[in-house]
């Protein structure tokens, strides 16, 4: 986006049509300007619409990605629950047969259940969130760039009206011909001042465009960076937040199971069950 001055004809044509025909030379100069300014614009047009969808892929594929990993996470709290639950009901002081023990497993899937449906619905907000950043993000950004756009625009119409202008001043200095078309050594050094008026601003408003243009760029490329920045910000931001609700239901249900053992096998049976795999499900995570 930051090639316009690769983009920029050479002037030098222009200045020899002007000081030929001035009237059709400026006409010329005020066409390529505005037809330099708009191949100008409809690159950054492209380029911006490139970045809006950068946003909204960087943000499906962290969408995609963070969905698998609080489900992975609700399948490992479920099937951890389940096996806890059926270990407590085979190894039960009754036999696993009582209504007693058969309330505590349950309450081990229960609690499993609770906090597989709290893990769902942190997770569903925080990814609605997510996709509405994403959204406002683009929408900002492409606000910036229509704004670069009409100030470039503008920069344009100036540029033309001040070559068209110095070109009608310049036509009202030049000598009349002569009826034969023929111009005397007054006449035509007359003519090459007037041109050199033409040519100034010619080389004044092509300054300006370029400042302009340069300006443009920078301002949507810095938008562009901020825009792609808030998009992984926001992710990393959300897949923290999962991974802590995961976090959290793992160690609840580590909790709730090593209760329930405890009321049903007693202290010291309680020992003999293996609550290394949901242990390290809780711990795994933290630092």
């Amino acid at each position: 986006m930051n090639d316009y001055l690769n983009h920029v004809r050479s002037l030098s044509d222009l200045h020899n049509l002007i000081e030929r025909d001035l009237t059709s030379g400026t006409e010329e100069a005020t066409k390529r300007l505005f037809d330099d300014v708009k191949a100008v614009t409809e690159k950054i047009s492209k380029n911006a619409d490139e970045i809006v969808s950068r946003v909204y892929a960087e943000t499906e594929a962290a969408v995609v990605r963070l969905t698998a990993e609080a489900e992975r996470g609700i399948e490992e709290i479920k099937k951890d629950a389940a096996k806890a639950a059926a270990d407590l009901v085979r190894d039960a002081k009754g036999g696993g047969g009582s209504k007693e023990d058969a309330r505590t497993a349950d309450k081990i899937l229960k609690d499993a259940e609770n906090a597989t449906a709290e893990l769902n619905q942190k997770a569903r907000l925080a990814l609605e969130a997510l996709s509405k950043l994403s959204e406002e993000t683009a929408f900002k950004f492409q606000r910036i760039t229509e704004a670069a756009i009409r100030e470039l625009a503008d920069v344009e119409k100036g540029a033309v009206k001040k070559v068209a202008d110095a070109g009608k001043n310049a036509a009202a200095k030049f000598p009349t011909s002569a009826k034969d078309g023929s111009k005397d050594n007054e006449a035509l050094q007359k003519a090459k001042l007037a041109a050199a008026e033409v040519i100034k601003a010619l080389a004044q408003a092509a300054d300006e465009v370029n400042r302009a243009t340069a300006q443009a760029n920078e301002k949507i490329q810095k938008a562009s960076d901020e825009a792609i920045l808030t998009i992984k910000k926001a992710s990393k931001k959300v897949s923290a937040m999962i991974n802590q609700a995961i976090d959290d239901a793992n160690e609840k249900i580590f909790r709730t199971t090593r209760t329930a053992i405890k009321a049903v096998v007693g202290e010291e049976k309680a020992e003999f069950f293996d609550l290394t795999p949901l242990k390290e499900r809780w711990t795994k995570r933290k630092p």
